[in-house]
């Protein structure tokens, strides 16, 4: 027999019963038809296994009320939760960020605090992140940290395709969240996106509904409302640059949740992300090929549900399996790009670089298949420098449009200077953003080839002879 003392934290109303989650030492989960309120404080008895491992569905006569409305007492449970020292993190120390994760350390405690007291007593969770190597890496990292502070339900992993949260997005959370009545805030995390023009409606939907969490690393462009955000943490508001990564900074924020090292999932998302820090072995960077492909590539047979953080990190401890996709992706990989160089348009900048304009829609079909333009751009890109030296790729894939520049000339080509001036200048711009070395713009499709000539345009160049 198991008893256990503490607050309900939250409820879910469910046929037959209803979910609770009891504020003790760790969160624990009952389902019992027992008539319970948020602030209960309870006495609980049950059989079998331990919440650990199941939910135990306890009888009504085993659910003992010792105190109604007992708010004080959780209110104390929850400063105790504040007082405890969070992890270490050993990434705060490291030399190459020169210091920036140091000056985010404030918010990056301060939503440490929010998350763990919103896990330790039962809040919904929507996690999103986003759908490449660094979003990735972020969501384990955060997921063994998680797995450190007790099991419970109610948190639904979402792996997000492109760089905003929008209204359609949002209200799918709220189906989920809504579910719960909770003590703390439901609360909704995004790892690497969310800075964004085409979000920004979403921080007006229910703002005092729900605690937010914005780990990113694209820049913040001039009137971002990011203050409408419970926490938003990005090294552009601290010194900082894209090259520290939404990965990395998760990383760091799930060392501070469960004082456990999570340094090579940094370097996977730096890897994966063309980060000027980026270093690693061999079997590193396998993984971050593995991550980009699974969560990017449409050839694996998973859908976008089943990408979950527990899926994923068990991919990168099977070998066999890793080895498989490996080979498979990058040998068609390999081809794609082969047959790209070979169709590229080929300009030369009065900026002093070279352009390289390719037509993602031409390719063989049957090797583009599943293959997203955005990740295609970023492996062509290495290929293009590596044989030709700094240079702007532009990959147009009908209205979508991937640049990826070279950092010795981020500085010259300014690519995100570049689409704000074009979503100034033409209507048939339709959105776009990232960061100087890898973005996006959208353009309605009967318009891509204009869009391409203002391109060029912007960037002086010029038909090579």
């Amino acid at each position: 027999m198991n008893t256990i003392k503490g607050i309900v934290g939250s409820i879910k109303k469910d046929r037959g019963g209803s979910l609770y989650t009891i504020v003790a030492d760790t969160p624990t989960e009952i389902f019992t038809d027992a008539e319970l309120d948020i602030y209960d404080y309870v006495e609980v008895s049950f059989d079998g296994q331990s919440p650990a491992s199941a939910i135990p569905v306890v009888k009504d006569e085993s659910v003992k009320v010792l105190e109604k409305d007992g708010r004080q007492r959780y209110l104390e449970m929850v400063s105790s939760i504040h007082k405890k020292r969070l992890g270490v993190s050993s990434l705060f120390k490291d030399g190459r960020f020169g210091g920036v994760l140091n000056a985010m350390a404030d918010r990056l405690d301060g939503a440490a605090k929010l998350f763990r007291t919103a896990y330790l007593t039962g809040a919904p969770m929507i996690i999103r992140f986003h759908s490449d190597g660094d979003g990735a890496s972020g969501a384990i990292a955060l997921y063994r940290a998680i797995g450190s502070m007790g099991a419970r339900g109610g948190i639904s992993w979402r792996i997000h395709k492109g760089v905003a949260h929008r209204p359609e997005a949002l209200h799918d959370d709220s189906a989920f969240l809504d579910r719960w009545t909770s003590a703390e805030k439901p609360l909704i995390l995004l790892i690497d996106f969310g800075t964004s023009k085409e979000g920004e409606s979403t921080l007006e939907i229910k703002k005092e509904k729900y605690s937010r969490i914005c780990i990113d690393h694209h820049i913040v462009y001039e009137g971002f409302p990011y203050e409408k955000f419970s926490f938003y943490i990005n090294p552009w508001l601290a010194g900082g640059t894209s090259d520290l990564t939404a990965g990395t900074v998760a990383a760091a924020f799930a060392e501070r949740l469960c004082g456990k090292g999570m340094r090579e999932l940094a370097e996977i998302s730096m890897i994966s992300d063309h980060s000027v820090y980026a270093a690693g072995t061999d079997e590193l960077r396998k993984k971050a090929f593995v991550l980009d492909a699974v969560t990017g590539f449409n050839i694996f047979g998973k859908t976008l549900s089943q990408l979950t953080p527990k899926y994923l990190d068990g991919l990168l401890a099977d070998n066999e399996r890793m080895d498989e996709i490996f080979r498979t992706s990058s040998a068609k990989m390999e081809r794609l790009i082969d047959e790209g160089i070979g169709r590229a348009s080929g300009y030369r900048s009065s900026l002093g670089f070279k352009v390289f304009v390719v037509d993602f829609s031409r390719l063989d079909k049957e090797t583009a298949e599943g293959i997203p333009s955005g990740k295609y751009s970023s492996s062509l890109q290495d290929k293009i420098e590596s044989e030709n030296g700094p240079a702007v790729t532009i990959v147009q894939n009908r209205g979508s449009i991937s640049l990826r520049c070279s950092k010795d000339i981020a500085g010259k080509a300014k690519i995100l200077n570049m689409i704000k001036q074009m979503e100034l200048s033409y209507d048939f711009v339709l959105g776009g953003g990232g960061h100087n070395e890898a973005a996006s713009i959208r353009v309605a499709t009967a318009n891509s080839a204009e869009a391409i000539e203002a391109l060029l345009e912007h960037l002086e160049a010029n038909k090579r002879d």
